[in-house]
């Protein structure tokens, strides 16, 4: 059976309003039980579970959005003073990198360079290279905003070659969406604020094909909006509209 775009809206929204009760119904009976350190780890699994599909569902700004983040980090914060380790290193990146996007959204321009610091300091104690890969993205996107285009241009450039499709991709869900994707958008758009605009439609040919070989819809979505601009600037109406079309 073939569905319509408003029925694909309407389906996102039930599942997403049904991971949202699932979730929270799970948290509820957590905290409704004695305390272990095993249960305390599944509650900040859950807890940034939820945070994720806030992000989806009421958007990466959004007050519930904000305080799920903080009462991930604050659930985070008890663990560390129990000297209690979290099974992926990973977690406390997942919670910091939504805090980023949130900030963004919202332009809360010093604290949001504060957590890209924060992100890359912490990365660069890490051997794996996807926190990096993260932490040069949202400095990336950090300095663009504030209109350091060519330190923003060598952030983005940074992440490129870090960045391991094999490894990194199943990271979206974790993440919000896929920060190679991502990182390939926003360089497309400091390449023709430099002056490049051959390289910058390139650059962004190149990540709405990656976007849609992942298949990752909020990663898709993100990539139609972000290189709708590079194609305005660029003066491929034709394909800006199409990009805007589909996000409709």
């Amino acid at each position: 059976m073939l569905w319509g775009k408003a029925g694909q809206r309407s389906l996102a929204r039930s599942a997403l309003l049904e991971a949202e009760a699932h979730l929270t119904r799970a948290l509820a009976e957590i905290a409704a039980l004695p305390g272990t350190p095993t249960l305390r780890r599944e509650q900040i699994k859950l807890q940034i579970a939820l945070v994720n599909t806030l992000m989806h569902k009421k958007g990466y700004a959004a007050a519930e959005t904000k305080a799920s983040l903080d009462r991930a980090r604050a659930l985070i914060e008890r663990a560390e003073t129990l000297h209690e380790p979290l099974d992926d290193p990973l977690t406390l990146f997942s919670v910091i990198y939504a805090s980023v996007l949130a900030n963004y959204i919202a332009f809360n321009r010093k604290v949001l360079h504060e957590l890209a610091v924060q992100f890359l300091e912490l990365a660069g104690r890490q051997t794996a290279t996807a926190p990096l890969c993260l932490g040069h993205g949202a400095m990336g996107i950090c300095l663009l905003h504030e209109g350091d285009v060519a330190g923003g241009r060598g952030h983005f450039e940074h992440a490129i070659a870090l960045y391991d499709p094999a490894s990194h991709r199943p990271l979206a869900t974790r993440f919000g969406r896929d920060i190679g994707t991502v990182v390939k958008n926003w360089r497309a758009v400091t390449l023709w604020l430099l002056g490049y605009p051959d390289a910058a439609r390139a650059g962004a040919d190149d990540a709405i094909a990656d976007a849609r070989e992942l298949g990752h819809v909020p990663t898709l979505m993100s990539a139609l909006a972000t290189t709708s601009w590079t194609y305005i600037f660029c003066g491929s109406y034709d394909e800006a509209t199409a990009h805007a079309d589909e996000l409709d």
